[in-house]
């Protein structure tokens, strides 16, 4: 059945006309509808790339420079945090990070760092792996070779798992057949341990022990702000009935149906899920037909009016421009500007203020390797976690004798001395 037609179950469920269709959640109480604080910034697209995330936060004055919030302000991410990008992990960290500390200093203003579902966190919480493969990542874009330390930080997840290779690996350093640049065998244990670091990446998102799926299974699909609404990838007549049912009866299903993904990669339920409803490509988490403007303007302009929102931000379709576009005249913002190293596009967010018009902030500088802020968080967040297990303990002290091994390693081979002489 096509997801359109799916809608029509939405829209007479919605319109009380007494059908039902039994893969549709009921509403909750999960709010989607929020007041200005008075600033909010949205950013597109990230595709785990934490450096350009903290770019994007200080050059707008969302954080200082000691990577704390500068005010009671609101961040909306639309969406596609993970995927394609060096370390999915670090943003949902940080975001964590800003979220508690959101509620110590501003307990008058809930809710001032939302997230809102895209494919991909759908994708990964699903065990889709489909461009997931940041270990390819490291390896195979354009050359670039990204830090180990990006995935090494996933294996925390499944330390009981992790520590013997870690061992065999730091062991293996340590023996006389290791060289950095020359190893003959297929699987030996630093491949080993970049294979427990790609299922570690996996777990991370399908595991109902992990935080991440945890979250990603609670978000919204569509929230509003005022009279900005956002949404991943779109809406077309599907809600043209009754929008706000709508909204609801969408957001509470998606939340069903991930939750039932996670279940069932954990293996606490034995049937496999239905796939349709969060993957079909005319649904708000895949659809282009608002960003190409082939939704009617009509059909558009009336969920608008019956939503009361003057604005739409979605992210989704990348602008080859690396610039925030418009659709319809302005009502549209397509905030997907290729922020990931991954495609190497722009920098940018968006900006609302009361009483202010909406505005795009492109141009934002690139970080060049590693944000120092991400230097700075990234052993904070290591260290909250070895708290909680002495296996994870053992296993960052590894690691980190693993990567130390490798700098010096790298060092000394660079500081050697060529033992031919060159022809003139």
């Amino acid at each position: 059945m096509h997801f359109k037609l799916l809608f029509i179950g939405i829209a007479a469920l919605a319109g009380g006309a007494g059908a039902t269709v039994s893969e549709f959640a009921q509403p909750d109480d999960v709010n989607w509808r929020y007041s200005s604080v008075g600033r909010t910034i949205s950013i597109g697209d990230l595709h785990a790339d934490p450096d350009a995330f903290l770019a994007i936060l200080l050059h707008t004055g969302f954080i200082t420079s000691h990577g704390r919030l500068t005010g009671p302000n609101r961040l909306i991410l639309v969406g596609d945090v993970p995927s394609r990008g060096p370390d999915s992990r670090f943003i949902f960290d940080f975001i964590e990070h800003l979220q508690d500390e959101a509620r110590a200093r501003f307990p008058r203003h809930p809710e001032l760092i939302i997230s809102i579902l895209g494919n991909h966190e759908a994708m990964r919480s699903m065990g889709d792996e489909q461009w997931a493969d940041d270990a390819q990542m490291r390896v195979e874009n354009i050359g670039v070779r990204y830090s180990e330390s990006s995935a090494f930080s996933y294996l925390d997840l499944i330390a009981d798992r992790a520590l013997p290779v870690a061992r065999a690996a730091l062991a293996y350093q340590s023996s006389d057949t290791f060289h950095l640049y020359s190893r003959s065998a297929p699987l030996d244990p630093l491949d080993r341990l970049h294979e427990v670091s790609d299922y570690a990446y996996f777990r991370a998102f399908t595991s109902h022990q992990s935080p991440y799926a945890q979250t990603i299974r609670g978000l919204n699909t569509l929230v509003a702000e005022d009279r900005v609404l956002f949404v991943h990838a779109g809406m077309a007549s599907w809600m043209s009935q009754n929008p706000s049912k709508s909204v609801e009866v969408i957001n509470a299903t998606a939340r069903q149906h991930l939750g039932e993904w996670i279940d069932y990669q954990s293996k606490l339920s034995p049937e496999r899920p239905m796939r349709r409803w969060i993957m079909e490509t005319a649904g708000p988490l895949w659809m282009r037909a608002l960003a190409n403007e082939e939704v009617e303007e009509e059909v558009l302009t009336s969920i608008m009016e019956k939503l009361e929102v003057d604005y739409i931000v979605i992210g989704h379709v990348r602008n080859r421009s690396g610039i925030i576009e418009t659709r319809y005249g302005g009502k549209v913002f397509r905030t997907d500007t290729g922020i990931s190293r991954y495609y190497r596009g722009g920098l940018s967010a968006m900006e609302f203020i009361p009483g202010q018009p909406p505005r795009a902030i492109d141009n934002i500088p690139r970080p060049v390797g590693v944000h120092p802020l991400r230097a700075v968080w990234e052993p904070i967040f290591a260290a909250r976690r070895a708290k909680a297990s002495p296996a994870v303990k053992e296993l960052h002290a590894v690691l980190a004798q693993i990567r130390e091994n490798e700098e010096n390693c790298t060092a000394r081979l660079l500081d050697l001395e060529p033992d031919f002489e060159l022809d003139e």
